[in-house]
């Protein structure tokens, strides 16, 4: 409240001129309040490769001029990715609230949780396995701090895959990424041997998840072995610990109340198939929720089915082989190898559609066609399948679990080589059967095959046929690189 004085002219009928008469009162006058901007929220829609260097983006379409100025291939710009649906309503709060961990974090690793939360989870997710990454890996971020610097050391490791190797302005951040990648990888370890010392299944889960993550590490680094060395760890927790009995055991005993979004196969029962009908009979199972799920399925929909199409192939021919034929087991098998290839393709044409608009991923944990193709690849003795097999493997040159699609289809162009040439090597009229570009006997099969995996995309690979067994010969060893 604020007094000021009043000067009020009252005229008064009569007695002649207007009479001056000055009062005081009381008036009610509003407080203003102190003017306050606006509020938006912070504008994130520059390019892919300007937010990965840190630098303002002219956001022009369909390239923007500063990598163009600069030289750079500009990556395009992000698209909303799909919503993600879930039961649970905690999902759709905000799941990097003030949390202790998030609380402590400087702001880089913030950053890096960021991107983290909205691109790397979308890539590495893939079609299977959304709940998991988009829900699960996010909440026990927040609590566990083994997945939490293994979560940052994993969206630097991206980033850092992302700069070209051969881009010389880029090479100062991309060494920033990696460096930062191996600080928080170590954190995590750090905190791991803290989890692998208690006894209890909370930590269990978080080791576990937490090899998970080194996994998708170490195959960004391009070091399959280390990639096998840390899911061969999380194999052995899930034993100990009965996750994987547990896990079968409730969907046996709640198989028809499941919804029909729960369409994955069960890894243990996919690898230790013995009949064809019981494939037959998990695939029905498996696909037709997907199938029934609208009249027009979403592109990741019609990528399950073929990706599960592929691999009923593949299990298919490991349930029915007769290894007592040795290699010339895989013959019988040649309609289904033409079905993988041409499955496969289609694949590969409907996913280049979609990297045309959202960019190319890097890396995926979703179930990999790599291996039904690996085995046409190497298996099949069909000279033009097992090449366009190659060629499809060499199509796809982001990483799939912990393969590398085009180191292996280096290691099924080296097995096809060495078979062909012995081919060509043998005597006409020795009676072994070969026919040159036709047919590959028994004896000049590669019938042994070991591989250690190198850093740096390389192998080493110990390759022998039925004849160097026979004579009890080493082989040939070879290196391989691509």
């Amino acid at each position: 409240m604020e007094r000021q004085r009043v000067y009020r002219v009252v005229e008064r009928i009569g007695h002649g001129s207007p009479e001056v008469v000055f009062t005081t009162e009381t008036v009610d006058k509003p407080v203003q309040k102190p003017r306050q901007r606006r509020w938006t929220p912070k504008v994130k829609t520059g390019c892919i490769t300007c937010r990965i260097r840190r630098v303002k983006c002219d956001e022009g379409r369909p390239e923007c001029k500063k990598c163009i100025s600069t030289g750079r291939k500009c990556d395009g710009f992000e698209i909303a990715p799909e919503t993600v649906q879930c039961s649970s309503p905690i999902v759709t709060q905000c799941l990097h609230g003030l949390t202790p961990i998030y609380g402590r974090a400087t702001a880089h690793e913030r950053e890096m949780f960021n991107l983290f939360r909205t691109r790397t989870v979308t890539q590495v997710a893939g079609a299977f396995y959304q709940p998991f990454w988009h829900v699960d890996v996010l909440l026990a971020a927040q609590t566990q701090p083994a997945i939490w610097h293994a979560s940052l050391s994993m969206a630097a490791m991206y980033s850092w895959f992302k700069i070209p190797a051969d881009d010389a302005q880029g090479q100062i951040i991309r060494q920033d990424h990696y460096k930062f990648a191996l600080r928080q990888y170590n954190e995590a370890i750090t905190h791991m041997v803290a989890l692998a010392r208690r006894q209890d299944a909370r930590s269990a889960e978080a080791l576990l998840m937490a090899s998970v993550l080194f996994t998708g590490l170490s195959s960004l680094r391009g070091d399959p072995k280390e990639a096998m060395m840390h899911a061969s760890h999380g194999l052995r927790v899930a034993q100990q610990w009965e996750f994987l009995e547990r896990t079968e055991g409730a969907a046996a005993a709640g198989g028809q109340q499941q919804q029909a979004t729960e369409h994955m196969l069960p890894t243990k029962s996919l690898v230790g198939l013995v009949d064809g009908f019981e494939v037959q009979y998990m695939w029905t199972g498996a696909r037709q929720p997907i199938l029934r799920r609208s009249s027009i399925p979403r592109e990741t929909d019609l990528d399950c089915a073929l990706v599960l199409d592929i691999w009923l192939c593949g299990a298919e021919i490991a349930s029915s082989i007769d290894l007592r034929l040795y290699e010339l087991a895989w013959d019988k098998f040649a309609a289904k190898f033409r079905r993988i290839v041409k499955l496969t393709q289609k694949l590969v044409a409907e996913e280049a559609l979609r990297e045309e608009q959202r960019g190319r991923p890097v890396y995926s944990f979703s179930p990999s066609v790599c291996e039904p193709l690996f085995m046409v690849a190497s298996s099949c003795r069909d000279g033009a399948l097992r090449r366009k097999a190659m060629s499809l493997l060499r199509q796809r040159p982001r990483r799939e679990g912990i393969w590398d699609a085009k180191l292996m289809a280096a290691i099924a162009e080296a097995k096809m080589l060495i078979e062909e040439r012995a081919v060509a090597a043998e005597v006409d009229g020795a009676g072994c059967g070969c026919i040159p570009g036709v047919y590959i006997c028994n004896t000049h099969r590669v019938f042994f095959m070991d591989i250690e995996f190198l850093p740096e995309r390389a192998a080493t690979a110990v390759m022998k046929t039925l004849h160097d067994v026979t004579i009890n010969s080493k082989g040939q060893v070879l290196t391989i690189t691509y």
